[in-house]
């Protein structure tokens, strides 16, 4: 059983205006939550994180010793060229232009991904937890990602986002997932 934890509630949640996507952290409401977190969580030898600041934070909180570090960052597809230190509110147009694009493919600068290449690190995730229990640290739209893969996985981006816009994955939310069977079987996302 893999169990899908959403980082508790970071700057760029409370609308703050962030540099980098990496070191967004924990507002202290979000260390709060974290903290509240940890005793709604079974042991495990496996915890995985992703690099960014947030999702380490909640590990760390919730007293979840990180054993191995893996690529299920957030989906970053605005160039830092483009929307360095800036709120959600700021970003919307160019949020709003590269959905309204419609190509998986496309990547607005060198340091960030496609759509399509997220869906690849979800399916490397996926492919790597088939025969393992483990927690997972990770983020929102990465979650809705693994949602998608396993209920759909196609490269249609305006579904996927019509899909994600409904797709409620609160701060701290937990998600069973499982194999079984040939496949992936996926639950609703849990707030304790």
């Amino acid at each position: 059983m893999i169990l899908l934890v959403r980082h508790a509630e970071s700057e760029a949640n409370a609308g703050e205006a962030t540099e980098f996507p990496d070191e967004a952290a924990l507002t202290a409401r979000g260390l709060e939550q974290a903290r509240a977190l940890a005793p709604t969580l079974p042991a495990c030898d496996l915890v995985i994180a992703s690099s960014y600041a947030r999702t380490q934070q909640t590990a760390a909180a919730a007293k979840q010793r990180i054993t191995e570090i893996w690529p299920v960052h957030e989906f970053v597809y605005l160039t830092q060229a483009r929307c360095g230190r800036s709120t959600a509110a700021e970003r919307r147009p160019h949020v709003e232009a590269y959905w309204a694009r419609n190509d998986p493919h496309y990547r607005d600068g060198a340091d960030v991904e496609s759509f399509a290449q997220l869906l690849g690190r979800v399916r490397s995730m996926l492919d790597r937890l088939r025969d393992k229990a483990a927690i997972v640290f990770t983020h929102g739209l990465f979650i809705k990602a693994v949602y998608w893969v396993v209920l759909c996985g196609d490269l249609d981006m305006q579904r996927f986002r019509a899909f994600a816009q409904c797709l409620h994955v609160p701060n701290t939310a937990q998600i069973r997932l499982h194999y079984c069977d040939g496949a992936w079987h996926i639950g609703q996302p849990k707030v304790v």
